[in-house]
């Protein structure tokens, strides 16, 4: 036997299970740091997302999966219809909305602020007669007519009489 294979030898005598304990605190060391780089840093993500869709209110402005921002005009359980565009409203599910960009306040119930009392009424009060205005007063584009099909010409020589 060579030197360097007497003296491991030996070592793991004298030690008795050293390499065992060591490579068990190796795995030990690499669970925590896997936990504590990973996993925790993810759970904490997903417990704001779910705080933030806890906390949806109508007229908040938000940003969907897919990329689309608009305001939140109508709240269920499991859905929420967004407004991306005056006429233009979408399902989607709750758990897709990524972000909210702008949180409306919850309204002030204490009755002595002139503030709440001096803010405009939402512009969302004032939209349907806007549309049902615009809906009546748009000229609608012309339908087209389908064109005849006219049958393919015949070559000479098919002619019965011939």
């Amino acid at each position: 036997m060579t030197a360097a294979t007497d003296t491991i030898l030996i070592a793991t005598a004298a030690g008795g299970g050293t390499p065992f304990f060591s490579t068990l605190l190796m795995i030990v060391a690499f669970i925590a740091i896997f936990y504590f780089l990973i996993m925790r840093p993810q759970q904490q993500q997903v417990k704001r997302h779910r705080e933030m869709i806890s906390n949806l209110r109508r007229g908040d402005e938000v940003v969907t999966g897919g990329g689309m921002i608009g305001k939140v005009t109508r709240l269920t359980d499991d859905e929420a219809t967004v407004e991306l565009a005056d006429g233009v409203r979408v399902k989607v599910v709750r758990s897709t909305i990524t972000q909210v960009r702008t949180r409306t306040e919850p309204a002030n119930d204490s009755g002595g602020d002139d503030e709440a009392e001096a803010k405009p009424a939402p512009k969302a009060a004032s939209r349907p007669a806007a549309r049902s205005t615009t809906n009546k007063t748009a000229a609608k584009p012309a339908a087209r007519k389908p064109r005849a099909r006219k049958a393919p010409a015949k070559p000479a020589g098919d002619k019965p009489g011939e």
